[in-house]
């Protein structure tokens, strides 16, 4: 079927995720969300590669964040490909 031919709903809902890898680096990494625009359609997904920081300060600040830690350092493409 053409895309022309695809009936677009104005009621539809476009999501977008964006994956967000980060390692030992706080500050990076609360100028990076403070850059996306707060919005429902936009789900943020947090991967620390292992780092040995604290993150519980940026949880509570963006509690609609999803954050997940991996247990050991394995660079920025496997965290993406954990959040995916």
């Amino acid at each position: 079927m053409p895309l022309t031919d695809l009936q677009y709903n104005i009621q539809d809902k476009i999501t977008l995720d964006i994956i967000v890898p980060t390692y030992n680096n706080k500050k990076e990494l609360r100028r990076t969300l403070n850059s996306i625009p707060s919005c429902q359609d936009i789900n943020v997904i947090v991967v620390d590669d292992g780092s040995n920081l604290d993150y519980t300060d940026i949880k509570e600040e963006y509690p609609s964040l999803h954050f997940y830690q991996l247990e050991k350092n394995m660079g920025p493409g496997m965290a993406r490909q954990y959040g995916l």
